[in-house]
């Protein structure tokens, strides 16, 4: 019988305490504003908490998943694949105060540089764990440090 994958209760914990200390930050620093433009100083915590709640949804939802899935070559490489659309994309999307960075999808406006944050953490990881075992190749080190060294860097 496999073993279940447990997940780390003090990680999970102190992600949990950081996002109720944003919303609370959020709230402190925009309840002035709030209150003069739209009559109500609670309507950005709202919307904060409500897409908080929605982060939490999906954090215990990512981690039911194993592990080893985000290491997969094809997982690493569709991400890859579909964060490069969404950041060519975004040149033909309707500018937002003057700037190209969202793009719209089913009403919700999306950043792909922040979907290509996630991907690159999942592709050196990746790559990190599939050098792993030549770390302490004397040989291998070597070479790399022989590599950058000879690399002009006046280019």
């Amino acid at each position: 019988m496999a073993r279940k994958l447990k997940s780390d209760s003090v990680l999970f914990i102190t992600t949990i305490l950081l996002v109720a200390l944003s919303v609370v930050m959020v709230y402190s620093a925009s309840a002035p504003v709030a209150l003069e433009r739209y009559g109500r100083a609670t309507r950005f915590l709202i919307t904060q908490g409500m897409w908080a709640a929605l982060g939490i949804a999906l954090l215990s939802v990512v981690m039911r998943i194993d592990y080893r899935t985000y290491r997969e070559p094809v997982f690493i490489w569709t991400c890859l694949a579909g964060v490069s659309l969404a950041l060519v994309g975004v040149y033909f999307s309707a500018p937002i105060n003057g700037a190209r960075r969202w793009f719209g999808v089913g009403g919700i406006g999306v950043q792909p540089s922040e979907l290509a944050k996630l991907v690159a953490i999942f592709f050196i990881a990746a790559n990190l764990e599939r050098r792993s075992r030549r770390i302490d190749d004397s040989a291998y080190a070597a070479r790399c440090r022989s590599r950058s060294s000879s690399w002009d860097w006046s280019r």
